[in-house]
């Protein structure tokens, strides 16, 4: 959980083993939309899905927008998405 939008309200992001990762939006009234696929972070860069284990949120590049990086399953590389701060996350891996 992460203030993706700098809200005060906390978002949700889920890795999903073999399937898209959700990115849950919180609206402030109770009610989470999945924005992953429209952000950007629901699949990989190939735009296959990818074995997500884990995920935390930090802000790397100090720009005050939270960033997130992805763990996934040994062969395949953690991905490291930085908030555009408009909705948006570039992989920058």
């Amino acid at each position: 959980m992460g203030r993706l939008d700098n809200s005060k309200d906390p978002d949700l992001y889920i890795a999903n083993d073999t399937n898209d990762n959700y990115l849950y939006q919180n609206s402030g009234h109770g009610k989470f939309t999945n924005v992953a696929f429209y952000a950007g972070v629901a699949l990989g860069e190939n735009g296959e899905m990818e074995s997500g284990m884990g995920t935390d949120f930090g802000d790397f590049n100090n720009d005050g927008f939270l960033d997130l990086i992805v763990t996934n399953f040994q062969d395949e590389v953690a991905i490291l998405y930085k908030n555009e701060g408009n909705g948006f996350f570039s992989d920058i891996t």
